[in-house]
Parts: C-alpha cells; sequence; structure tokens
C-alpha cells in the first residue's frame, strides 16, 4: 500500500506525463489557489485565527516549489492535511 508521500509522488509523475511540466505547473497553482482560499475562509469566520494567515500563505507558496521541483514536503504538512475533515472549508 502506498503512503501519502508515495501515492502523490506517483500522482503528480502520471500528470506530468500526460500534461508535461507545464501541465504540473497549472495543477500546482489550482491546487495552490485552493488552499489560499481555505486559509482565508477560516480567517473570516474566526477572527483569533487571523493572526496565522501568513505562515499559512507562505506554505501554501512555498508547496509549489517542492511540487515543481519533485522535492519531498515536510511530512508535517500531510499530516496536517489528513486532520482536516472533508467540508470543513
Amino acid at each position: 500500500m502506498l503512503d501519502h508521500r508515495q501515492a502523490a509522488d506517483a500522482g503528480a509523475d502520471s500528470h506530468a506525463d500526460a500534461r508535461g511540466v507545464g501541465g504540473l505547473g497549472v495543477l500546482s497553482h489550482t491546487i495552490n489557489a485552493e488552499r489560499i482560499v481555505f486559509c482565508r475562509r477560516l480567517a473570516q469566520r474566526n477572527e483569533s485565527q487571523e493572526a496565522f494567515t501568513y505562515g499559512w500563505f507562505r506554505r501554501v507558496v512555498e508547496l509549489l516549489s517542492h511540487v515543481l521541483h519533485k522535492t519531498p514536503v515536510p511530512s508535517e504538512w500531510l499530516d496536517e492535511v489528513k486532520a482536516v475533515q472533508r467540508g470543513e472549508a
């Protein structure tokens, strides 16, 4: 069974094979846009979360670099994504 990182790598490789490196960039920007909207909504719903937005946004921006350069993202990032229940945004 694949772990999260292996599954993500396999998915990125498959997407890059089908769409090329440019397609991987489009996918990465799309995922980043969704994450930014998710983080912004968290801060809008709960004012106490606004202090965290810079760090969230920085992490989202750094994710693009990791994906495009095929370098592993820190494992705690995957743990955070796994902890968020679907439909919370």
